[in-house]
């Protein structure tokens, strides 16, 4: 009714390729179309390469990944509201260095200003790497549109 479940299957002995393919063409564009309020990450490492359970060779540059790109998404559409839940992974070490580097990923990107200036009327702005424009409202940074 509501269309916000979203499946993508992945068949035993997955990679990396399989897995972000998956999550680039089917997750990551259901959850942009759906625009969330809030990201609820259930993280489960048991798609690692070395534990036994689910079959997958993931690796930790995998679940970095997948972290990093729902940050973004999160950050885009829920104004960094993204809540993780560690649910399994049955391989210690892999989970122990698998789950790291989920929660080791920054939480916020911030900007990096490339230029600033200040014009005719006294105002300062900076231009950002990410394309935006700031500008200084005499307290701190604000986006100017």
């Amino acid at each position: 009714e509501y269309n916000n479940v979203i499946n993508a299957p992945l068949s035993a002995g997955s990679r990396s390729s399989e897995f972000r393919t998956a999550f680039s063409e089917v997750i990551f564009p259901g959850l942009r179309k759906f625009s969330p309020d809030l990201l609820i990450v259930s993280a489960g490492f048991d798609a690692h390469a070395d534990d036994p359970l689910a079959s997958l060779n993931l690796h930790e540059d995998d679940f970095s990944w997948v972290t990093l790109e729902l940050l973004s998404i999160a950050e885009k559409y829920s104004e960094g509201r993204l809540v993780s839940v560690l649910e399994g992974g049955y391989n210690l070490e892999a989970l122990s260095s698998s789950a790291s580097v989920h929660v080791r990923q920054p939480v916020v990107a911030e900007p990096v200003a490339l230029q600033q200036w200040t014009d005719a009327n006294g105002h300062t702005f900076r231009k950002m790497d990410d394309g935006s424009t700031m500008w200084w409202n005499g307290t701190d940074w604000q986006k100017y549109a």
